[in-house]
């Protein structure tokens, strides 16, 4: 008859799967961080501007409700 020693089967085990858990976090990550940076569009420029817009668009809703 065998002997196994199921602590370091267990452990062995463990190691792995935090091993994978911890690869696919940080695939998840870095996924994220890409998507993030490669966003398409949206420059500095344009959301000074928007901003600009969105005061200007107050100012005239303040100016009619007075």
């Amino acid at each position: 008859m065998a002997y196994f020693d199921t602590g370091k089967i267990a452990d062995t085990a463990t190691s792995t799967d935090a091993r994978s858990i911890f690869d696919r976090l940080v695939k998840f990550i870095a996924t994220r961080a890409t998507a993030i940076t490669t966003r398409p569009g949206i420059s500095p420029k344009q959301i000074v501007a928007a901003q600009k817009r969105a005061e200007a668009h107050r100012r005239a809703v303040d100016k009619l409700m007075r």
